[in-house]
């Protein structure tokens, strides 16, 4: 919406009267702290900030790659707060990004995207959407609010979900994550665009131990099992899994096998 008078994005003044005076402070200042966001771990900061000071549930934010024909070619830069490590691995593994009603308008358009409101329009006759919907239901994410931004080639949008913790403050959490999303998108995108690399690029910044780790969980392995096959604690195994996802830049185990196996990472194994 623009004002004919300014020029530019009508301030929300009706939003910002319903907030408490807490609620409005901090919203003010995740504003700036997400206007000033330069890098990943800003931006991640920020996130985190968001989500614990506004009371929201859990959210995956990040910035999906699309192709010139508006195809969804893969997630970057992700920040998951709470999402389920379980529930991000089936959603990748049986490829519902392809009927995800909420993707699929991300992809189309940038907008405030309420869950339910998609849900209810996309077509309930199809098997594989009934059965996402359930499981996204099963994992506490039956409903929520997405916000999107293009960036000025379309080659990338970024993203920002949350669940509703308190279906009382539904609306209020549209409207908060729907003003914040102005800042906080564009922010994304800074950082995608500045730290993209090329998928060799990534898989170099892989360590020794990274590809051992790597090599495990090709061979479907448990963070537990991997840990007493190298003789080291879960805890240290824990660390090098989520250090692959960041360097690889992906969401999940089952996008990082995909990776190792597309490009045929050699498997490293030691003598002790």
């Amino acid at each position: 919406m623009v004002d004919p008078h300014v020029g530019t994005a009508v301030f929300p003044r009706s939003l910002i009267e319903r907030l408490s005076h807490e609620r409005c402070c901090v919203l003010l200042e995740l504003l700036h702290y997400a206007r000033k966001a330069d890098t990943n771990d800003d931006v991640k900061a920020v996130l985190i900030r968001t989500q614990t000071t506004l009371r929201l549930g859990p959210g995956l934010c990040g910035v999906a790659r699309v192709s010139p024909d508006g195809q969804f070619l893969g997630f970057s830069n992700v920040v998951n707060m709470n999402y389920s490590d379980a529930w991000l691995e089936r959603y990748w593994s049986r490829k519902y990004s392809a009927i995800d009603p909420v993707i699929q308008a991300v992809l189309r358009e940038n907008g405030t995207f309420h869950w339910q409101e998609v849900f209810s329009a996309a077509d309930q006759t199809n098997p594989l959407l009934k059965e996402f919907l359930e499981g996204a239901a099963s994992y506490g994410l039956a409903d929520g609010v997405t916000v999107s931004r293009f960036s000025a080639d379309r080659q990338l949008v970024a993203f920002i979900s949350f669940g509703f913790q308190d279906a009382a403050t539904k609306q209020e959490c549209i409207d908060v994550v729907s003003y914040f999303g102005d800042a906080m998108c564009p922010a994304l995108l800074r950082c995608a665009e500045a730290s993209s690399l090329s998928l060799q690029d990534r898989i170099d910044r892989l360590t020794l131990r990274d590809m051992i780790v790597l090599m495990w969980m090709r061979a479907g392995k448990s963070n537990s099992d991997i840990a007493g096959i190298l003789g080291v604690g879960e805890r240290g195994v824990r660390f090098h899994a989520e250090q692959i996802l960041m360097k690889l830049d992906v969401s999940s185990r089952t996008q990082a096998v995909a990776i190792a196996e597309k490009y045929q990472l050699p498997s490293v194994y030691t003598h002790k």
